[in-house]
């Protein structure tokens, strides 16, 4: 069987340059960095079997990284159209930009979508945890949802037109609710083993942490072309002020954003890790 370590090697290295990349604020080498690390995580997977699932978390997940990097490339128009009074206007460039923004997001949320429901069939295949009482079993399901779910969707419930953001904004509805649910069967599964099992929790736990952004991620473009506006009408007085400046990272600053985006990485390798050894998950003893 050949060994998986020289994938384990890569994926290490490309999670390494993507944080970094993430803490220097270079987002291009962050999200590139990111498709090689999935893809290395999805060729040290079990490629047989129900497994095959945890190759397509890797899949999945290098297609949305991939997406990130094209929405990065995306230039806004430099300079920005903006009316007499300085407030940006119904451009076609601009309305190109944030609509092309809003595609992007909802391709990178509907793959995260697909990637979350592949491994939580991987890891709803797991037994339940043994010494786990029956009346823990809602409380912890109450813990995890709700308030994922209240701070998930934040940005649609405070919204005055929260109506307009339900319907674009659903591939990443449905990522978080994905989310949510792996959280929930990993912290009500075993993995066999402690080690296992609390990798396989910290794996759920981590997974849910970026999904918790993804909806504002897509309402901001929706937000951005709300905003836009054409020139006032006369007699109308709007005046627009802008500041520029830019402010050099501090180091704990770098070393905080880069570690976070470590750790995220490292959420998809916990679930592989711990979900994909039938071995180590204890069996009932066959009848003689």
């Amino acid at each position: 069987m050949t060994s998986p370590t020289p994938a384990i090697v890569v994926f290490g290295a490309a999670a390494v340059v993507s944080a970094a990349g993430a803490g220097l604020d270079a987002v291009k080498i962050q999200h590139g960095a990111e498709a090689v690390a999935m893809l290395a995580l999805s060729a040290s997977a079990a490629p047989a079997g129900r497994h095959r699932a945890l190759r397509l978390l890797g899949l999945l997940l290098a297609a949305a990284a991939l997406v990130d990097l094209a929405a990065a490339w995306l230039s806004y128009p430099d300079p920005a159209p903006r009316g007499s009074n300085g407030c940006p206007v119904m451009d076609e460039a601009v309305i190109d930009y944030w609509t092309s923004r809003l595609r992007l997001g909802q391709l990178a949320a509907a793959l995260r979508f697909g990637a979350l429901i592949s491994v939580a069939l991987a890891v709803s295949a797991l037994p339940p945890r043994p010494r786990l009482r029956p009346w823990q079993r809602p409380v912890l399901i109450t813990l995890v949802s709700i308030p994922a779910i209240l701070i998930g969707l934040y940005p649609i419930y405070s919204a005055d037109d929260h109506a307009e953001l339900l319907h674009p904004t659903m591939p990443a509805t449905l990522a978080l609710m994905a989310a949510v649910a792996l959280t929930v069967l990993t912290v009500t599964r075993t993995a066999g083993g402690r080690a296992r099992t609390v990798a396989l929790i910290s794996g759920g736990v981590l997974a849910l942490v970026p999904a918790l952004s993804v909806v504002d991620e897509v309402a901001k473009p929706i937000v951005q072309l709300n905003h836009l506006a054409p020139a006032p009408d006369e007699g109308v007085f709007m005046m627009c002020a802008y500041f520029y400046g830019y402010e050099a990272p501090s180091l704990s600053t770098v070393a905080l954003t880069a570690g976070g985006v470590l750790l995220i990485l490292a959420g998809p390798a916990l679930l592989i890790w711990s979900s994909s050894r039938e071995d180590q998950v204890p069996k009932p003893p066959s009848s003689q």
